[in-house]
């Protein structure tokens, strides 16, 4: 079991980072317009928002329907993997499968009380 403090920063970053993700495309645009955006969106989301989701439902910080929610964004953004199409920023912008994410991660946030 970690300690409250420790949890209460991953906890923090942890929204931080799903506001970031399920923000528009302008605001992703501006913060990751010198990178691979498509790129730093998903494997920021299913490497550090995972691990952070798994610690917190683990410690009871968010329920097993919000851990669930994390575990199908995921698994949309794994799926994408198989259509490189999906992978520049106009698909970022303008993508029905990037803009599910968006609405999944605002959907966990509005769950959370944000």
């Amino acid at each position: 079991m970690r300690d409250i403090e420790e949890l209460s920063i991953i906890y923090d970053l942890f929204i931080s980072e799903l506001k970031f993700f399920s923000s528009a495309f302008d605001t992703q645009y501006e913060n990751l317009k010198h990178t691979a955006m498509a790129d730093e969106l998903a494997s920021d989301f299913s490497e550090v928002e995972t691990d952070r989701a798994e610690i917190l439902y683990q410690n009871d910080w968010i329920t097993e329907n919000h851990f669930a929610l994390v575990k199908t964004i995921n698994k949309t953004l794994d799926e994408m993997n198989n259509n490189n199409l999906l992978w520049s920023e106009e698909a970022v912008k303008h993508a029905k499968e990037w803009e599910e994410c968006r609405q999944l991660g605002k959907e966990l946030l509005k769950d959370l009380g944000y």
